[in-house]
């Protein structure tokens, strides 16, 4: 019997990812289990039976900024299966580029449960239209949230951002990633639809809580709509001098939903209007 060309298929593999790239998150093990553990173990996982859950895909930034979708038809996924999100830009915005410091995949976060995912370079050229981002399946129904932070501002030489422990539970922080740093804030508080935040302060290393604005532009908060919140953290046009933490407060509404009947589409052209469908 023939030896299988292993390093063959592989390259063919990579060849088939397509896009610009693919992002991976990359895991390693050792074994050194004798070939009857080896079987035992193989029959063991084989009993094992995982529950498929639901993947979609919310792109929270306006379309003129980027495009995000689930690739392939498949929309269910056990845990640890792998599911392909594929980024487009917007029709405002150049083509995802790199060039001197500037790195277009700085600017985009792919928040899935409790990770954060961001394109990275895979070829020579850093230039394209799209990207795609390999993610792992959580062991649960999930929403992936796809974000642009158009001034974000990734350093080395920066400081990171966290949630306060005493906000409100479900809010997160978005557009920002945990191991990631920063000369300045611009970022995303998001509680989803029906969230109404009633106060989002920061701290700056042991400094006063000091509340965001909508009438300052260098500490400033911005109500986006359906629980999206914007946030800039820019003390006096500076940068940042210490770890910063968010502390959000508010409640949960409750949502009904909209339904219309009598329109006259002698005056309104129902298909190309945009009318809420939940308040």
């Amino acid at each position: 019997m023939k030896k299988k060309t292993l390093p063959l298929l592989i390259l063919s593999s990579a060849l088939l990812l397509g896009a610009c790239n693919i992002t991976k998150e990359s895991s390693s093990s050792s074994s050194s289990t004798s070939s009857s553990e080896s079987t035992s173990l193989s029959s063991s996982s084989s009993e094992e039976v995982l529950e498929a859950h639901k993947l979609t895909v919310s792109c929270l930034s306006t379309s003129d900024l980027i495009k995000a979708s689930l690739k392939g038809e498949v929309t269910s996924f056990k845990k640890g299966e792998k599911a392909i999100i594929t980024v487009t830009k917007g029709d405002y915005v150049e083509n995802f580029r790199k060039e001197g410091d500037f790195d277009s995949f700085d600017h985009i976060f792919i928040h899935v449960g409790n990770k954060v995912y961001k394109p990275t370079w895979k070829t020579e050229i850093k230039n394209c239209e799209s990207v795609d981002v390999e993610i792992e399946m959580p062991d649960e129904d999930t929403e992936v949230l796809v974000i642009y932070s158009a001034q974000q501002a990734v350093s080395e030489s920066g400081y990171s951002i966290s949630l306060d422990s005493t906000s409100v539970q479900g809010v997160k922080l978005l557009g920002v990633k945990e191991n990631e740093k920063y000369t300045s804030i611009d970022a995303y508080v998001y509680g989803g639809l029906g969230f109404k935040a009633s106060s989002v302060k920061y701290k700056m290393g042991e400094g006063e809580w000091k509340a965001l604005s909508e009438l300052n532009y260098d500490e400033a908060i911005f109500d986006m709509g359906n629980g999206l919140y914007k946030i800039t953290i820019r003390p006096e046009y500076k940068a940042l001098t210490a770890n910063v933490i968010v502390k959000v407060e508010g409640e949960y509404k409750a949502v009904h939903s909209i339904s219309y009947q009598g329109i006259d589409e002698d005056f309104i052209n129902v298909n190309a209007s945009s009318m809420p469908l939940k308040a």
